[in-house]
């Protein structure tokens, strides 16, 4: 796997601080399996015929699934094919703004975005398939302040600020497709809801 990745942070402004970053992985499948691709192109006509001549219908559908499943497994791993669960990008950006000293000493906020690029999920009959891309937005609101000899500072961060909440997939099922031949979405995960986080730092 290769790739670029660009941090950038901006102080320009005295109150103003920005940050920015971009990646851009490459990912691509070498050689995966070299031994059991092996292993099992030499035992597949054994398991092959003990699939045809069973007379067990629950050992025949689970040997057919057996073979099916780790078929696939194999067909994923094709040489020069990305890897699965890698993304096309990440990019993120935030700004953090300090309050003049004669409006609010010691108060700032800040607000930014994170991006997730469509994750490659498999190749199923030629057709690459992919997950969807999302973004959160992430909030921050802080206080500085000394009690006594002691610097205190206060932040409330807001994770997932909109309450983003539509599925993540991860995956596609490799033995069901629709009625028009398209795999079927398998599992998907869910991002975490609208969180907030108070916490304090003591520095003596």
């Amino acid at each position: 796997a290769t790739g670029y990745e660009l941090e950038v942070t901006a102080n320009r402004w005295a109150r103003l601080r920005l940050q920015a970053s971009y990646g851009l992985p490459e990912t691509e499948v070498v050689d995966f399996y070299p031994m059991s691709r092996a292993h099992f192109a030499e035992h597949l006509p054994t398991w092959t015929n003990a699939l045809n001549t069973t007379t067990n219908e629950t050992h025949r559908a689970d040997l057919q699934n057996t073979l099916s499943s780790a078929q696939n497994t194999l067909d994923q791993a094709v040489e020069g094919a990305p890897q699965n669960n890698s993304v096309d990008y990440t990019a993120s950006f935030f700004a953090h703004y300090t309050l003049p000293e004669t409006v609010m000493k010691g108060l700032s906020f800040g607000a930014g975005a994170s991006f997730t690029g469509k994750r490659y999920l498999g190749m199923f009959n030629g057709d690459e398939y992919y997950g969807n891309s999302f973004y959160t937005l992430n909030a921050l609101l802080a206080y500085q302040t000394r009690i006594g000899e002691t610097n205190v500072r206060f932040a409330l961060n807001v994770d997932n600020l909109l309450d983003e909440d539509e599925p993540i997939l991860t995956s596609y099922h490799w033995g069901f497709t629709d009625t028009n031949g398209v795999q079927v979405p398998e599992n998907y995960y869910f991002l975490q809801p609208r969180t907030f986080r108070l916490s304090a730092r003591f520095t003596f």
